[in-house]
């Protein structure tokens, strides 16, 4: 029953939110909860460090697996961005835990390079459970992208 969810989960989670031309949040919390890189070139042997902070007045909940922040990511392809693509630990049955980041505070992961399957443009996206933000609509979808970073 969770792996159904779980799926049903990630295709709406996909099919809600293909592109994006910038690679930044078009939400109504752009720059209040940042994703970002410690670089923007890596090479496939490095460790790439993806940071969520959190800048707004409330609270932000995100999904961990067993420690792991839940991470997608988009690769450029042709001048456009692919369809959001999950991260093989996304598919690992385990409980689901929700870390709540107070204001002020980020949560650090890190992520192998060669776990992105190439070289390329890509950005990492996360979709965050809650937000806690005055005048923030449960209808809008509550998506942040890191910036653009690149794999040679």
């Amino acid at each position: 029953m969770r792996a159904l969810l779980f799926c049903l989960a990630l295709f709406l989670f996909a099919t809600g939110c293909e592109k994006n031309p910038e690679g930044i949040s078009t939400n109504a919390f752009s720059g209040e909860v940042k994703l970002f890189t410690d670089k923007t070139l890596y090479s496939p042997s490095d460790t790439i460090q993806v940071t969520l902070a959190n800048h707004t007045r409330g609270n932000v909940v995100i999904e961990t697996r067993t420690g792991v922040m839940i991470m997608f990511y988009q690769k450029k392809e042709k001048g456009e961005w692919s369809h959001i693509l999950p991260f093989y630990y996304s598919s690992l049955l385990g409980p689901s835990i929700f870390v709540t980041l107070q204001p002020g505070m980020s949560f650090p992961q890190p992520v192998f390079a060669s776990t992105f399957n190439g070289t390329g443009t890509f950005h990492v996206v996360v979709k965050l459970i809650e937000i806690e933000k005055p005048g923030f609509s449960t209808n809008q979808e509550p998506i942040v992208f890191s910036n653009a970073f690149r794999i040679e």
